[in-house]
């Protein structure tokens, strides 16, 4: 039974790391990946752009904790979760393997409640990240089937934000994460040692949003406008985070073996174009097209054994490192041109938002070893139909209930597909879907 034991937890992390389509140079480097996996349902529709854009996904911090800051100072709470959970990596047809997150997050800002010249807000959220990779059986040495296991890994994240708003918004925000990695919760081969771990590690992140017609006006006045109480709309954001901090190892069994986090950093840039109508109590963004690009780098390298002339090792390998800084990310070639290069992954992604009623997206990634897909993905919204009514039909505007909630509450469906040229392809036909609520 030791024998089949050990074997399965051979077979157990393969599975895993051959159901990553989210980061291929990840594939053997580091161990849990999934905690580099894109949980927004939303962003991933715009090729897995998640932090580094302007989102009311309850789920955005994940990626990026200041999106918390941001979102903290128009929201008091949101809460976001997967309908269902996504089947991760169906084109692999072994198991089944499912992912799925959940995040609720509490907001104030203090502009509201005390009188304080800038808007500054701070946030407090939890989120929960499950990933289940299925169920295995252990056999006896006659191959029949003694018990049964479930290999599973999940992560509790809880985030505090910080936001600003003062001619730019700014959020910051830090996250501490308690991750367990269960492959085999099972003694190895007698040794009354399993196949699990258990660790902490943190986030921090940072992501602004720059008004800039807003800003023109604060310093020019208005502008001519081409209808009234209808202004041009640009935005730039940035958005940069680091991602599994902390000098942690992660241990299964041995210690000597232990693994790498997944430790990443990440750069985004995003340009909003739109027009947003002033007619309402509260603005509307009549309509809109955003595109955005996102690099992000695995700050862990291995090295090979040294060799000698023919090619033959001649000693152990170097033991892998962590490397400080953005790594191989280059801001102007990678999030300005749009280049691929290095060790790095880009994400590309566009959003058409018609009055947020509806939003189209569609996005590409590429990364190491050859991974490359596409996305498609949309989402309806509750706020853009009572916008919509109450523009439209003034007995529905002078209705205070429909303008109280119009202003203060918002329901979001979010659905995304990842598509790979080849069929077979992991990542080939993941879908994703969500609902978030919105209390303003």
């Amino acid at each position: 039974m030791a024998v089949k034991v050990s074997i399965l937890v051979v077979t157990g992390i393969a599975v895993f790391s051959l159901c990553l389509p989210t980061s291929g140079f990840a594939q053997g480097e580091t161990a849990v990946p999934f905690l580099i996996f894109s949980a927004s349902p939303d962003g991933n529709g715009m090729g897995g752009i998640s932090g580094s854009r302007v989102s009311d996904d309850a789920m955005a911090s994940i990626a990026n904790p200041g999106q918390l800051g941001l979102q903290s100072l128009h929201q008091f709470m949101s809460s976001g979760f997967f309908l269902p959970t996504t089947d991760w990596s169906p084109a692999l047809g072994v198991n089944k393997i499912t992912y799925s997150a959940t995040a609720v997050n509490v907001g104030l800002n203090l502009q509201r409640v005390v009188a304080i010249p800038l808007p500054v807000s701070f946030g407090f959220g939890y989120s929960y990240i499950n990933h289940d990779l299925g169920d295995y059986y252990i056999y006896n040495g006659l191959g029949q089937p003694q018990a049964m296991f479930t290999a599973n890994e999940h992560s509790s994240d809880y985030t505090l934000g910080i936001g600003l708003d003062y001619y730019i918004k700014l959020g910051l925000g830090y996250t501490t994460k308690s991750v367990v990695s269960s492959l085999v919760p099972y003694s190895i081969q007698g040794t009354g040692r399993q196949g699990v771990a258990d660790f902490s590690t943190y986030d921090v992140g940072l992501i602004t949003q720059i008004p800039v017609i807003d800003i023109a006006y604060r310093a020019f006045g208005p502008l001519p406008r081409l209808l009234p109480k209808v202004d041009p709309l640009l935005d730039l954001t940035l958005g940069y985070s680091r991602n599994n901090l902390g000098n942690t190892r992660v241990v299964y069994i041995d210690a000597s073996q232990a693994d790498p986090l997944p430790r990443t950093v990440t750069a985004g840039l995003n340009v909003k174009l739109g027009f947003v109508s002033h007619v309402l109590e509260s603005d509307w963004e009549l309509i809109s097209f955003m595109i955005g690009r996102e690099a992000e780098d695995l700050l862990v390298r291995r090295y090979p054994a040294p060799t000698d002339s023919l090619g033959n090792e001649i000693g152990p390998a170097p033991p892998w490192q962590y490397l400080n800084g953005t790594g191989d990310i280059r801001f102007f070639d990678n999030l300005v041109l749009g280049e691929w290069g290095g060790n790095i992954e880009l994400r590309k992604g566009w959003q058409l938002n018609v009055a947020e009623l509806f939003y189209l997206r569609g996005g590409s990634y590429l990364g190491m070893g050859g991974q490359d897909y596409t996305t498609t993905g949309f989402s309806f919204r509750l706020g853009g139909i009572l916008k919509f009514l109450e523009w439209f039909s003034p007995p529905v505007a002078s209705n205070r209930f429909v303008g109280f909630v119009a202003q203060h509450f918002d329901i979001q469906y979010n659905w995304s597909e990842y598509r790979a040229a080849d069929p077979t392809f992991p990542v080939d036909k993941t879908t994703y879907s969500g609902m978030n609520i919105i209390i303003k």
